[in-house]
């Protein structure tokens, strides 16, 4: 199941559950009775739920259609097109269920969505800065170790240089922004493979590990990548 999925369906069962559980609406749950006597809370558990929804099936639609695309759109990029204006809809929405409550209590409402957005915004950023972050590769033997985001300790069987990478069909599980991609990827010639690219225009260094997984790897130099290759293919051949 991709990320766009699991946000997807989680947005949807949320949106169920506060349909049936009003008080896990944030600012909701902390009003004194009296100001929640003055909400209309069969309509605003509707609309939170019928927004929550909403977004949810977007995202899962965004997930089929990244499917069918040669080059899927990154999660980073997507994921606030859609919940970032889907949930700025839903708290101006939620206000006018909300008329009879003090001038604070809106206030509170307002405050509570301005800090989903911003943390929203701040999860987006940190996604952003580690998966744009130059991983470190640490050549040992024939294990290659990688740092960052999807990385590990590969055994490494065979290595080669790859001038070209094959055109990518399908990301099933990364991060992709820019010419940076990491995670797991369907390439047209070596099928599901995980990526570590910095750069598009290569050399790219493809690797398959003792377990039979497939690894392609490109740094921003090509001296680099290619200094790279070589300490592996000498490491391997000992």
């Amino acid at each position: 199941m991709s990320i766009h999925e699991i946000v997807g369906f989680s947005f949807i069962a949320l949106g169920f559950l506060v349909k049936k559980f009003p008080n896990l609406i944030a600012g909701y749950n902390t009003m004194p009775a009296e100001e929640k006597a003055k909400v209309d809370v069969k309509g605003l558990t509707s609309h939170m739920r019928n927004s929550l929804i909403v977004i949810g099936l977007l995202m899962i639609l965004a997930n089929l259609v990244n499917k069918m695309m040669g080059t899927p759109i990154s999660p980073s990029i997507l994921m606030p097109g859609i919940i970032l204006p889907g949930t700025l809809y839903m708290v101006i929405g939620s206000q006018r269920y909300m008329k009879k409550i003090s001038e604070g209590m809106h206030r509170t409402g307002t405050i509570i969505g301005v800090v989903v957005l911003i943390v929203c915004a701040v999860g987006i950023t940190i996604l952003i800065f580690f998966g744009t972050r130059s991983p470190e590769f640490e050549v040992a033997g024939n294990h290659i170790n990688i740092s960052g985001m999807y990385g590990g300790d590969v055994q490494v069987r065979h290595a080669q240089l790859l001038e070209k990478l094959p055109a990518i069909r399908m990301k099933t599980n990364g991060f992709s922004l820019g010419e940076n991609k990491r995670g797991n990827f369907k390439l047209e010639e070596f099928g599901q493979c995980k990526l570590f690219i910095e750069s598009m225009a290569g050399p790219f260094i493809y690797l398959e590990s003792n377990d039979g997984s497939k690894i392609i790897i490109s740094t921003k130099s090509r001296a680099k990548t290619e200094e790279l290759l070589a300490d592996l293919q000498h490491n391997i051949n000992q």
